[in-house]
């Protein structure tokens, strides 16, 4: 049986410490990084014992994404994980250490995962509109790819957080920023706070999150995630909340969006971060961008 994530963690901690006796420095540098993708796999309904490549490749690419990764950080994080699979494989929780795969140079270059148009029109239209969280999910979704936000900052949303026609996000270290809502969204939002939202909230009158659920309380990243990979896989489409971001960022720059608006749009504190948006095939996605933010051409 595998442990739960907090007592893997622990557990790590003692091999670090007691099996491979490494300098207190080196472990308390390797211990927040697992720390921090164990959340990461929490978060995406992953198993440590059967997780991909891929997986990982995702986790780096987030990290990037978030705030930046220096030649130091890239190698801290590979050498991290590489020691954490090998700890995995010595408590047979895992047969392979999968980060053995990982190479800086590759790392270095990784593009961000995007969606083709068709794939992107097909997903939002096969999401369910016959049920109450459907609904939501439809509205939640189309939200998260047409303001450019992260998981974290879309739970976090509040009703009072839509203002003329923007969306107020609180992104991170407390950063707030305006995001334009592309006119689809806002009729979308319109019809959901209208309908939807009331049926969900109930009785629970004080509750101000924009997205609920079933018992009218705020949602988490996890049940986020899991309902988005849900429909991802009934398209047969590798999808993450952050491919949804990162389309988003992309389509900006192939509709002609300067960098220095794009960082600001997605919260990025180091315009470099951005830049590896300039790097991707934006042909289909520009396609994509213009089918849903067609009468948004002031971004």
């Amino acid at each position: 049986m595998i442990p739960e994530n907090k007592e893997l963690a622990d557990q790590f901690a003692d091999y670090l410490y007691v099996e491979r006796r490494l300098a207190k420095a080196t472990a308390l540098v390797y211990l927040p990084v697992i720390c921090r993708f164990l959340e990461y796999v929490e978060e995406q309904g992953l198993d440590v014992s059967t997780l991909a490549i891929a997986d990982l490749e995702h986790f780096l690419v987030g990290i990037r994404e978030e705030g930046g990764m220096s030649g130091r950080t890239v190698a801290k994080y590979l050498s991290a994980l590489k020691t954490f699979f090998s700890f995995l494989v010595r408590e047979h929780i895992r047969p392979d250490n999968v980060a053995k795969q990982l190479r800086a140079p590759k790392l270095g270059s990784k593009l961000p995962v995007v969606v083709s148009a068709e794939k992107l029109e097909r997903f939002f239209d096969d999401i369910p509109s016959d049920t109450l969280l459907g609904q939501r999910d439809q509205v939640m979704l189309k939200t998260i790819f047409g303001c450019g936000l992260r998981a974290s900052e879309a739970i976090s949303l509040k009703v009072g957080d839509i203002q003329d026609g923007s969306l107020r996000v609180l992104g991170k270290r407390g950063k707030m920023r305006l995001v334009p809502i592309p006119s689809e969204v806002r009729q979308l939002l319109g019809r959901y706070l209208a309908e939807v939202r009331p049926r969900l909230v109930g009785q629970r009158s004080s509750e101000r999150h924009l997205f609920v659920g079933r018992r009218g309380e705020g949602l988490t990243r996890q049940g986020v995630t899991k309902r988005l990979k849900e429909y991802a896989a009934k398209e047969g489409i590798d999808m993450h909340l952050h491919t949804l971001r990162h389309s988003y960022a992309t389509s900006l720059l192939s509709r002609g969006a300067d960098l220095r608006s794009v960082q600001m749009l997605l919260g990025h504190s180091d315009i470099k971060t951005t830049q590896i948006y300039t790097h991707v095939d934006t042909q289909d996605l520009e396609e994509a961008y213009e089918a849903w933010h067609e009468e948004d051409d002031d971004l």
